[in-house]
């Protein structure tokens, strides 16, 4: 039976907390809600870490990724610190410093609060607000809350992701219904961003069932009625992803490449679009503003914060090395719509590594980690796959650095790693108590589940 709350007291304060940041998560325009509820966990758990002086692993990669881009930033002069004075600028540029903070709020937490049954009641909460906000988003009105069509997707594709996992795993009939709900939600998204970073994380972490004869027929099938269902009751938001795979946007494609190409100084240059698919093309000449800039400073990149400021002038530092100045210096969230070239831009080869390093280590750990449970597994792979998703769905966005996607998947993590945690820890109290019956000549229990 599943329990309401954690009955500690500051457990329950916690738990509520958790509960709270997960509700803000359908209402992402409404200014500072989350960030409220993030700073207050960040502030909770860096108070622990200097006390105890010891921290997360993966807290540390996300904590060394923001200090990394702070010090670039005021180094090369994108970032100035009165800047964190402004609340408005965590909405615009500075949105960095809130995408990775629910790691900070989750590790704040007691592991003892990451039960299966607490993580299903979180899933619960999921379910009731999407399905609360169904007028909303089967409307096309979603945005009012989420802010965007692409946080609509993240949201929905997350969703997807944590519902077919779970129901795949525990087959229980609310997550068969949440599973639909989520996947009429994501149909209704019109964000291209999100199918190819879903499509990806699909097709490569199930890779192997997917090859296999045995799953190749059902695949086929589901994807074709899928879109059947798709285009009748959302035909706007099919039709626009379907325009990717006609051959006129390909050929605009490659001859935009091709315009692109040959600029001399794409960072002050203007080209013009040679197709009607305007957010597709225009992408592309951002793209090659951002690998000229990359060009230029290939090591450190141009400096945090610089690559949307206005008119910009190169100084070359020192071969390989060069940074940017703008008399007109911009804090909007403008960017590349490619976290990767946007990166390179911005940091070049280091502030990649330095920027993949949080979403490599949460995969290895995924990898690595022991699953006594099928709800360990479940959400071991709703942790892995959410991180694909994000990795995939960046590449034609700037997901690394926007919130309305990062809290999604940081929370997945998150909640996967506490439990995998909390997995050991019982483990290791099951072994204990073993080996003290046995030393008392005992026959010991295993606790279902459990290796012994």
């Amino acid at each position: 039976m599943m329990t309401a709350l954690p009955l500690n007291r500051s457990d329950r304060a916690g738990f509520i907390l958790l509960m709270l940041f997960v509700a803000s998560l359908f209402a992402l325009s409404v200014p500072y809600l989350a960030m409220l509820f993030l700073f207050a966990g960040a502030g909770l758990y860096f108070g622990q870490v200097v006390i105890s002086k010891k921290i997360n692993k993966q807290a540390f990669c996300f904590a060394l990724l923001l200090g990394y881009v702070t010090l670039w930033g005021l180094m090369s002069g994108g970032l100035v610190p009165s800047s964190f004075l402004d609340p408005a600028y965590f909405a615009g540029e500075g949105r960095i410093y809130v995408a990775y903070l629910p790691i900070f709020l989750i590790f704040a937490l007691p592991t003892r609060l990451f039960t299966e049954q607490n993580i299903l009641l979180l899933v619960k909460l999921i379910m009731a607000l999407g399905i609360a906000l169904s007028p909303l988003w089967a409307t096309g009105h979603m945005e009012v809350l989420f802010g965007s069509h692409h946080a609509n997707g993240y949201a929905s594709s997350n969703m997807l992701i944590i519902f077919a996992a779970l129901y795949a795993a525990l087959r229980r009939k609310w997550l068969l219904a949440g599973l639909c709900m989520a996947l009429l939600m994501f149909m209704f998204s019109n964000s291209r961003t999100s199918f190819i970073g879903l499509a990806a994380a699909f097709m490569i972490y199930y890779r192997r069932e997917l090859l296999h004869p045995k799953y190749i027929i059902p695949a086929v099938i589901f994807i074709f009625a899928a879109g059947y269902l798709w285009s009748s009751i959302s035909p706007f938001s099919y039709d626009r992803l379907m325009v990717v795979f006609k051959a006129e946007t390909w050929n605009s494609i490659i001859t935009q490449f091709a315009m692109a190409s040959e600029l001399s100084d794409p960072s002050t240059q203007q080209l013009d679009r040679v197709g009607r698919e305007y957010n597709i093309l225009t992408r592309i000449n951002l793209w090659a503003r951002a690998l000229w800039f990359f060009e230029q400073s290939p090591i450190l990149g141009i400096g945090s914060f610089r690559y949307n400021d206005y008119m910009p002038f190169l100084h070359q530092v020192i071969p390989g090395v060069a940074i940017v100045s703008s008399d007109y210096p911009a804090y909007t969230v403008a960017t590349a719509h490619n976290s990767y070239f946007q990166v390179l831009a911005e940091g070049g080869l280091v502030g990649m590594a330095i920027y993949l390093m949080p979403w490599l280590y949460a995969l290895y750990t995924f990898g690595q980690k022991r699953k006594p449970t099928p709800f360990a597994r479940a959400i071991t792979q709703i942790g892995s796959l959410s991180t694909l998703f994000l990795m995939f769905g960046a590449l034609t966005g700037h997901l690394f650095a926007s919130p309305s996607g990062t809290l999604w998947v940081v929370l997945l993590i998150g909640l996967a790693l506490q439990h995998l945690r909390l997995c050991e820890q019982k483990t290791v109290a099951a072994r204990q108590e073993e080996a003290g019956r046995a030393g008392a000549g005992a026959a010991p229990p295993v606790p279902a589940g459990y290796p012994a």
